[in-house]
């Protein structure tokens, strides 16, 4: 199942099925308008209208929570396994996790006063994420995914690539029917 009509190997957006647009744009009005998307999603105004959309938005209809990725700031001396360990994890098992989630590849080189994202299946204490499964349906947008939600795209992106294996969520294609996972923040 082709997402778009291709011509000379160039697909046609607004016959994309999912499409990435900045708000008010409509799919055929520009290329997949990812800059654009991603200065609207970094005004204060929409962000601090987001978060209040979303403080009543629990989930979208279908959504689920996926797992909890904890927010923990490493202290002097402090190893990412044994944070692990202190939140009844097993480091060996989520390290491949870890590392993927944070762009890291060498745990030793964890600084003191780095926030580090841990994945868990259960709520964290303190700040964490609750990530949302959403399968996409016909007119879902990234921006618009994430308003629902009141995630700050400017602010997520790298999360948001992450977590939903892309190079850039902006830009590229998403399905109808694909998976997307979107990171909710919670102060704890």
């Amino acid at each position: 199942l082709l997402p778009c009509t291709w011509s000379q190997g160039t697909p046609y957006y607004d016959q994309c099925p999912v499409y990435h647009g900045a708000p008010g744009e409509t799919a055929g009005s520009q290329a997949m308008g990812g800059e654009a998307a991603a200065a609207a999603g970094a005004t204060a105004n929409a962000a601090t209208e987001a978060q209040a959309a979303a403080a009543a938005v629990t989930s979208l209809k279908g959504d689920t929570v996926d797992r909890y990725i904890a927010i923990h700031t490493m202290k002097s001396g402090e190893y990412v396994s044994t944070v692990c360990a202190g939140m009844g994890l097993d480091f060996d098992a989520i390290s491949g996790q870890i590392s993927a989630l944070n762009g890291i590849t060498y745990f030793n080189g964890v600084q003191a006063g780095q926030k580090i994202l841990i994945p868990t299946k259960s709520v964290p204490s303190g700040p964490y994420y609750r990530v949302m499964k959403h399968t996409l349906a016909l007119g879902d947008t990234v921006y618009g995914l994430c308003s629902a939600y009141g995630i700050d795209l400017a602010a997520n992106t790298d999360l948001l690539q992450r977590l939903n294996n892309k190079t850039n969520i902006l830009t590229d294609l998403f399905y109808v029917g694909q998976t997307i996972y979107l990171p909710v923040y919670v102060a704890g």
